[in-house]
């Protein structure tokens, strides 16, 4: 969708994922849901709506990023980590 977002982690999975997108600059992290404060949400949330040229620049990102392939791309994902975990069992 192109949409600029602006992420915390929740869990530990998404450290990985999260770094790679706000280095490519298709998102903002803040990092780990845990250490942000409501002021620190606010601050990013504010300096993003005042840069337009930033949620701009997001939203091309994000949308080279799509390449339509999505749902069969999950599918594949889900598909793996079903197997993965039934090895595990």
């Amino acid at each position: 969708l192109g949409i600029p977002a602006i992420v915390m982690i929740i869990a530990d999975n998404q450290v990985r994922r999260t770094n790679i997108l706000a280095k490519k600059g298709i998102i903002t992290s803040l990092g780990k849901y845990s250490r942000i404060s409501k002021n620190e949400i606010y601050k990013n949330v504010y300096k993003l709506s005042c840069n337009k040229n930033k949620r701009k620049s997001m939203s091309f990102r994000a949308k080279k990023l799509i390449d339509g392939r999505g749902v069969s791309m999950i599918i594949k994902e889900m598909e793996f980590i079903c197997e993965k975990n039934k090895n595990r069992q």
